[in-house]
């Protein structure tokens, strides 16, 4: 597993991605706390998780969260649009239900709790969405789930899935390629959904670079794109990515700008 993250320098301007992935970067990575038993079950089973805060405010910057795993903290400080990663989460054959808590920055207000199925050995992406303190079911802090695959690109291919993380925007079709030449490769995205992998032309080799462009569900890239991020180099074959399209601040009142987090997944 090679994962990276969005690092503290980098700059995410309108309609381009700068700087998304930086090789050099040292990411948070949590610490496998907990031990072979807890009331006396035996947790026989381990999966790996990476948690990345995408949780808005309404009126004002949202703050680092802590993330609780199985009733235990694990790590503290993420900063919107950052990353924890490589945790370890122990649990038992019978109990494969595993809770997770994104809170105040390891403190005691928990602003979601989710539980998911987890599998024996798989390794997955974890994202906390939502606007705190949201009425709106739709856009209530919550914990999003994705497992990642195993499978090899295509040839000059990169492995890449897309996630819509822009609270009140509506259902969206992703188009990508060479630049000119942008086909659609995801229709009718929701908001909190994330994509099946897509193999995408990757942007090294003969084509150096490539464009994003979002749209409205049914309606073709042109004068209302939703966003159109432009050159991006870093999605390169044959790497496996996941593609946020985001808003580039934690404030909701003030994010009018949207653009794509691009995380490193192998």
């Amino acid at each position: 597993m090679r994962p990276s993250r969005l690092s503290g320098s980098a700059t995410l301007r309108r309609g381009v991605l700068v700087a998304a992935l930086t090789a050099g970067c040292q990411p948070t990575t949590t610490t496998d706390v907990g031990g072979g038993s807890t009331g006396g079950t035996t947790l026989n089973k381990l999966a790996v998780a990476s948690y990345t805060h995408v949780m808005m405010t309404t009126n004002a910057f949202s703050s680092t969260l802590g993330w609780k795993v199985n009733g235990t903290l694990k790590t503290s400080g993420t900063a919107y649009l950052g990353r924890a990663l490589n945790d370890t989460v122990r649990f038992a054959s019978s109990t494969p239900l595993v809770p997770f808590e994104g809170n105040n920055n390891g403190g005691t207000t928990a602003f979601f709790s989710d539980s998911w199925l987890l599998t024996d050995g798989a390794h997955y992406s974890g994202f906390g969405i939502g606007v705190l303190n949201s009425s709106d079911p739709n856009t209530a802090p919550r914990f999003v789930l994705a497992q990642l695959d195993t499978v090899t690109p295509a040839a000059n291919k990169a492995h890449v899935r897309f996630a819509h993380f822009m609270p009140g925007v509506g259902p969206v079709d992703v188009w990508t390629g060479a630049p000119g030449s942008e086909a659609k490769v995801i229709t009718a995205l929701g908001y909190g959904a994330i994509s099946a992998y897509q193999d995408i032309q990757g942007a090294t080799g003969t084509i150096p670079s490539i464009n994003v462009i979002v749209t409205p569900t049914g309606v073709a890239p042109g004068g209302a794109n939703v966003m159109t991020v432009s050159g991006v180099s870093t999605i390169a074959n044959p790497s496996a990515y996941t593609v946020a399209m985001v808003f580039t601040q934690s404030n909701l009142s003030v994010a009018t700008t949207k653009s794509i987090a691009i995380y490193l997944e192998r």
